[in-house]
This record gives structure tokens, C-alpha cells and sequence, in this order.
């Protein structure tokens, strides 16, 4: 454990958190979506859901007390160097275990003077506000840089400029930007649920080649229905994360929602968007939510968002629960084609993005870090793959899989 002179954050490692610590800056899974929040107060639970999804060696800063952390605000200690200093050397440490680059911009406090000398130029990373949607969303590293999980240097580009004008709408529309506000001042939980889930929405668009205004449309639709969401009492959507089997009662919610807000934002009467939120809870095999409807006669918007939402609910221990390593929830996305999930859809997600690549990382819990190799079976199984990992192992992980 680590103090800095003033004694009101410490250096820790995950091992070492104890409820009522409450940590100083965001955390990420592997993968760059965000497990933890930052500020928050960790209980024992949440403590549990790092330990499950971080090495524990892993370094975080926290206050061990609440009067610690409001002097921390008041202090506007979040921009002093010796702060900066940790955040630069925990972003190293978190690095060396990321499948995807993480910068210090992802976990600084978005109100804090810094520039850091490595950010990229893109325009959203200039937005100052300390309580809104946007700030958040501009840390995110998945969301900031997820063109990196695909395998043409022609989506990356399309991904950046899709990026960009999903940005711009958001920070010029006042009526979007005050309805995904209510998600940030609502639940931490809905919060990163919703960057995340957009965010594989975008990855799984970019692969279908769908143009730049339908990206733009399919961002808004994820988006927004987690916004209805907060027009729920808090203890009724605790309720819905503790009975994931009840999350269906949600739906007139949603529909309500996007019916109230299409008076003042005209966008949500494309049928697009309409039918994305309609279909959300219908299954590919015809036994999903409201009718029945099966296969195709599902709008591609309601397929896409059904993958990015399971796979981010496996993923992150939505729904009170410790949730997956991501190559599990890959595994049970592939594994769900064509019962809940649209097969070709999937498909195609997984052999355009890099996830299981030749030459790409990995990360197992058996085996942890490693360098895809090759494939026994790419055809039929391209979520397996053979990993040669940092401890001198080679595994077939199709082979492993089949003799548990």
C-alpha cells in the first residue's frame, strides 16, 4: 500500500480493498468495457465482481474514508501531479494485462486541467462538463477506440467518423442529451451498461456494413432505451437486477418511453428505431417477447442490440452476479446462435472483428494471457482457438473445452 504525502487517497492493491473504500478512478475489464465506476463506495459484493474479473496484484487508488474523499474533491486533488503521477503508473500497470490500450484520459477525473500528450485529437476528448452523459461516455475505452477490434482499416475509419457524428448529435440535440443525462444522474449500473452496450451495438453495425446514419440511428436506439429505464422507482429496478427472468415486465416501459419522447425528438418515429425497441425481447427461434415473431421478421436493429445486450449481461455481472470472462460470454454468445440470437449476425461479428484472430491476444481464466496461434476447427468453432501463453503453454482450447 502506497501513501501520497497529504494521506487522503493511498495506492492499493485489489487485494488489499476493504468495504467502505471508495475508489478515485474508473475501472476496466480486459476487454475495455468499464466494471467500476469511479467515486464509487465498494462493498463487499463489488468487491468480489473486481476480484473475479482483475488480477489481484492489479493496482488501485482509493480514500478509505468518506471525509477523505470529499477533501480529495474539495481539494481538487484529482488534478495535482502526484495524483497524476499514480494514475500514469496504474494505466501502465492495467496495460500490461489489457486486450485493448487503455490511456490515462479513461481514468482521470473529467474535470481535472490535463492534456495529456498521447490523447488523440478527436474532438471529444476537448468536452468539459463534470455531470453529464457525455464526460463518462468520452472515457470509455472500448467507445473511444473500439475500431481496433475490427479487422479492415476501412471500418476503423468508418468507426471513427460514425463516432464523431454520434458526438456532435449528442452534445447539439438538448432534448437527447437531458434524456441521457437522467442515465447518469440514475445508477451507476445502467450507466456503464449503456456505454457498453452501444458501444458492441456500433462494433456489430460496422461488421453488417450498415451506413453511417443507420449507426448513428442504432446508437440512439441502445441508448435510449436504458434512458427509459429511469423513469423507474430505484427499488423497482433493483428488483429487475435481482430477477432477470422478470426484465420482460419492462417492456411497456421502454415502448412508453420512446412513444413520450418522439413528441419532442422526432428522430425516434423512424421505424427503425421503433421496431429496435419493439423487438428487443424477441428470440431468433420464435420463443421470445411480445409476438413471437422469428428469424428475419425481427427488425435487424432489435437482432443487433439482443447480441450486444446478452453479451454485456453475461459480460458484467448485470444482473447481481459476477458475470463472465469475456471469452465465456463470446462462448455463450455463439453457443446461444439461432435459439436467442440471430446466427448470421454472429457470425459474421466474430470473423470481422479481431477478437480470434492469428496473432491477436487472449486472455483465460484457466491459463491467463496468450497469443492466438491457430485454429483446429475456425469453420465451427472460431471462438476456440490454440493460444500459446505467457507461462510457456500452448492449449487447444477447443480440445480443453471438450474434456470438461
Amino acid at each position: 500500500m502506497g501513501n501520497n504525502k497529504n494521506a487522503l487517497y493511498v495506492k492499493k492493491q485489489i487485494s488489499e480493498l476493504v468495504p467502505g473504500d471508495i475508489i478515485l478512478h474508473p475501472v476496466y475489464r480486459t476487454d475495455g468495457l468499464m466494471l467500476i465506476n469511479q467515486y464509487k463506495t465498494l462493498s463487499a459484493d463489488i468487491i468480489q465482481k473486481i476480484v473475479y474479473h482483475i488480477p489481484s496484484r492489479m493496482p488501485v487508488i482509493v480514500a478509505t474514508k468518506q471525509a477523505l474523499y470529499e477533501q480529495f474533491i474539495e481539494d481538487k486533488q484529482y488534478e495535482d501531479a502526484q495524483y497524476i503521477r499514480l494514475l500514469r503508473e496504474t494505466t501502465t500497470e492495467y496495460n500490461k494485462i489489457m486486450l485493448m490500450a487503455l490511456n490515462i484520459s479513461s481514468l482521470i477525473d473529467s474535470r481535472a486541467n490535463f492534456q495529456d500528450a498521447n490523447q488523440s485529437s478527436i474532438p471529444e476528448q476537448n468536452h468539459k462538463s463534470d455531470n453529464d452523459y457525455l464526460s463518462t461516455l468520452y472515457k470509455f475505452p472500448l467507445f473511444l477506440a473500439f475500431e481496433n477490434n475490427l479487422e479492415s482499416s476501412r471500418l476503423k475509419d468508418r468507426a471513427g467518423e460514425v463516432r464523431r457524428t454520434l458526438l456532435d448529435m449528442i452534445q447539439s440535440n438538448d432534448v437527447l442529451r437531458q434524456a441521457l443525462n437522467q442515465i447518469k444522474n440514475y445508477k451507476d449500473i445502467l450507466l456503464i451498461h449503456s456505454i457498453n452496450t452501444t458501444s458492441i451495438s456500433l462494433m456489430i453495425g460496422l461488421t453488417l456494413e450498415l451506413t453511417e446514419a443507420e449507426l448513428v440511428d442504432l446508437a440512439v436506439t441502445a441508448l435510449l432505451m436504458d434512458a427509459s429505464l429511469t423513469k423507474l422507482p430505484k427499488d423497482t429496478f433493483n428488483t429487475h437486477l435481482q430477477y432477470a427472468s422478470k426484465q420482460k415486465d419492462f417492456y411497456q416501459v421502454y415502448v412508453e418511453f420512446i412513444k413520450s419522447l418522439s413528441n419532442e425528438l422526432p428522430l425516434l418515429r423512424k421505424e427503425s428505431i421503433i421496431y429496435g425497441v419493439l423487438d428487443y425481447y424477441e428470440y431468433y427461434n420464435g420463443e421470445g417477447y411480445p409476438k413471437g415473431k422469428k428469424g428475419k421478421d425481427i427488425s435487424l436493429f432489435g437482432r443487433i442490440i439482443s447480441i450486444a445486450h446478452f453479451y454485456e449481461e453475461k459480460v458484467g455481472g448485470y444482473f447481481h452476479n459476477n458475470g463472465t470472462k469475456p471469452r465465456e460470454a463470446i462462448k455463450l454468445v455463439w453457443e446461444n446462435r439461432g435459439k436467442r440470437l440471430d446466427p448470421n449476425i454472429v457470425d459474421i461479428f466474430i470473423r470481422r472483428t479481431n477478437f480470434f484472430k492469428v496473432g491477436e491476444p487472449t486472455v483465460t481464466q484457466e491459463y491467463g494471457r496468450g497469443i492466438i496461434v491457430g485454429f483446429e476447427d475456425y469453420m465451427n468453432a472460431p471462438h476456440m482457438p490454440i493460444v500459446k501463453f505467457e507461462n510457456g503453454m500452448t492449449v487447444n482450447l477447443l480440445t480443453a473445452y471438450k474434456k470438461k
